[in-house]
């Protein structure tokens, strides 16, 4: 994650008003989306889903697929122009406190994230996409599969 974001926000800085133009344009045909006046397809911006899942794989075998959902969704919300807009904006910080706040609000949703798989001490290949445990096979539960 370090690595993603030591390369990535760099570039957020550099096309600042470009990703702010995106959000905004974003923002104004949500509204009129939701108010029926909507006459284009809206603009979907953006490929964080995809960049963080690829910084995320090596967790995978660590987490409880939910888990690890939950995870890369949250991650989303520290990693793109929306916490350089609130930072900078109404906070006030410089570019490079932008990064270190972003970078720590990461690390410590990954740190929250392992310690949470930790204290539920199963294995999360016996969890399913719903974090549910998911029921051996019946020939496990009796010697005659009953």
């Amino acid at each position: 994650m370090h690595e993603l974001f030591g390369q990535t926000f760099p570039r957020f800085r550099e096309f600042e008003p470009q990703l702010r133009a995106a959000a905004q344009l974003s923002l104004e045909q949500w509204a009129l989306e939701r108010a029926g006046r909507l006459q284009e397809e809206p603009y979907r911006r953006g490929h964080r889903v995809r960049i963080l899942g690829h910084a995320l794989a090596p967790l995978a075998p660590q987490l409880p697929a939910a888990l690890h959902a939950r995870l890369h969704r949250a991650l989303s919300v520290v990693y793109g122009i929306e916490p350089v807009v609130i930072l900078k904006d109404i906070w006030g910080l410089s570019d490079r406190e932008v990064e270190r706040v972003a970078l720590w609000m990461a690390d410590a949703l990954i740190v929250a994230a392992l310690r949470e798989a930790a204290a539920l001490g199963e294995d999360p290949a016996t969890k399913s996409a719903t974090g549910r445990r998911r029921r051996p096979p019946r020939s496990a539960h009796t010697p005659s599969g009953r």
